[in-house]
């Protein structure tokens, strides 16, 4: 066995939730000598990665919380729950460009009626965009 395979099988071998620098301190125990970054690459090759974000993550709460809500009250509402987070923050978690679709915020949860849905494509593709739409069905009036 390689010096390389050796390595990653010692890496595999140890307990996931150790962080980068306990594999590396049992690994030069054993004689063994590699970077906290081939932990986390051999870990990372193998599928194995942390669980999402923590329960009480700051970014999780306001994703939690519909893109509707203002700022202020999901301010108010983390410090209900704990946590110390600014208005300037939501903005800058809800304007994140993996959460935009065509330049408006998606909606932060799934909507549970027709109407909802409805108003949640609006906001997405455009009023203007919406009123084109619906001018192509005859049945439809619209000024």
């Amino acid at each position: 066995m390689s010096r390389t395979e050796e390595n990653k099988t010692f890496i595999m071998q140890c307990p996931h939730h150790w962080p980068g620098k306990k594999v590396v301190a049992a690994g030069k125990r054993n004689k063994l000598h590699f970077s906290t970054t081939f932990v986390y690459a051999v870990r990372g090759a193998n599928g194995i990665t942390k669980l999402g974000p923590r329960k009480n993550s700051q970014k999780a709460f306001v994703l939690s919380k519909p893109a509707t809500m203002d700022d202020a009250d999901v301010v108010a509402a983390a410090k209900e729950a704990g946590l110390t987070i600014t208005e300037n923050y939501v903005r800058y978690v809800r304007s994140s460009p993996r959460l935009m679709v065509n330049g408006a915020a998606a909606p932060a949860t799934v909507a549970s009626t027709v109407e909802e849905e409805f108003n949640a494509l609006v906001i997405r593709i455009g009023t203007e965009r919406a009123m084109e739409l619906l001018r192509k069905f005859p049945r439809v009036w619209l000024p």
